[in-house]
């Protein structure tokens, strides 16, 4: 019933975990769900006669618990994300089909364009905000010869290409502006709330001014985190933060922020994508250590010049991936087997 929701309804993994048995109308003309998706923003989805069935029989089976959630865990609690992919794991290495929830996502979309329906109408019932999102599934088949050679070529030329050209850059050349960057800066408020987080034992190899620096920016950036995430964006803020600064110490004898010059960040390019890292994750990289440099300098710290022509390398574009009739089926076989 989980997988069905993904694939004929078009349901995101976290949706699943979320419905709610409030949430459905079954039995109604049309049988229909509330759905709260990203932003909660809430959308109808239509069951489709395949949806509708599994989850019926899902339902005379489900055991009769206060939770409210439609799909429980076995200790009779809403299910987890991690366990729902724990179980299209399983599935996947059952059926032999490459399997996960956003390629079941992404097969719901690629079957109503291919049977006509207007994109608008398929923007709605995926909850997408911007029908640009829903267009890049029409586009998808047009554009994987396309992605394919971007991807060979990232192969063939790897790096040395656009370090190369990031070099001949001089640090005032235009084409080196942080608008050609394309890095999106947070527009950060004025009052700054002081939300704690224990520093991490692993930053203690850095010097105590840049930590510091980093706290300070940290610190301004979990004021726009909801209390639940700040935590674990901290986490993830200290992990990437870290890893780059110590690889300036190690590798470049960098200590302090003031030392740093466009040479050491495209040794730290090149090093990353040596350790077979894809140009998406470098461009991450890349875009935390551009703001933390940028928050810097409005604070007043002499960054060099240089810094100022960081480039975003070039990404392959992802694209949809949906599943082949025939993959399909073998799913649903599978499933039914599992079931019976």
């Amino acid at each position: 019933a989980m997988c069905t929701l993904m694939l004929r309804c078009g349901l995101r993994i976290g949706e699943v975990s979320a419905l709610k048995m409030s949430d459905l109308y079954l039995g109604d003309m049309p049988s229909r769900m509330i759905i709260r998706g990203k932003g909660s923003r809430e959308r109808t989805v239509y069951l489709s006669p395949e949806a509708e069935r599994a989850l019926n029989v899902w339902l005379e089976n489900r055991p009769k618990v206060p939770c409210d959630h439609v799909f429980i865990s076995y200790q009779n609690r809403k299910i987890s994300t991690t366990s729902i992919s724990n179980r299209i794991k399983y599935l996947r290495e059952q059926s032999g089909v490459s399997l996960t929830a956003h390629r079941l996502r992404h097969t719901f979309a690629d079957n109503l364009l291919s049977a006509g329906m207007p994109i608008t109408s398929i923007q709605k019932l995926m909850g997408h905000r911007f029908v640009e999102t829903t267009q890049t599934y029409a586009i998808a088949n047009d554009k994987q010869v396309q992605a394919d050679f971007y991807a060979a070529s990232e192969k063939i030329e790897g790096w040395r290409l656009l370090i190369d050209a990031a070099q001949a850059k001089g640090p005032h050349d235009e084409a080196g502006t942080d608008q050609d960057m394309e890095f999106e800066l947070e527009d950060e408020p004025p009052d700054v709330k002081s939300t704690h987080y224990e520093i991490p034992a692993s930053a203690s190899c850095l010097t105590d001014e840049l930590v510091r620096q980093l706290e300070a920016y940290r610190q301004l950036k979990a004021n726009r985190w909801r209390a639940e995430r700040v935590e674990p964006n901290s986490r993830n803020f200290y992990g990437m933060q870290v890893a780059i600064w110590r690889f300036f110490l190690d590798a470049c004898s960098v200590i302090v922020a003031t030392e740093l010059r466009l040479e050491h960040v495209l040794q730290y390019v090149r090093f990353r994508l040596d350790s077979g890292r894809s140009a998406r994750t470098v461009n991450g990289n890349l875009s935390a250590l551009h703001s933390f440099l940028s928050f810097l300098k409005e604070d007043g710290t002499d960054i060099h010049p240089s810094l100022e022509n960081i480039r975003r390398l070039k990404e392959v574009e992802r694209l949809p991936r949906y599943m082949s009739s025939e993959q399909v089926q073998r799913l649903r076989s599978e499933i039914e087997e599992n079931a019976s």
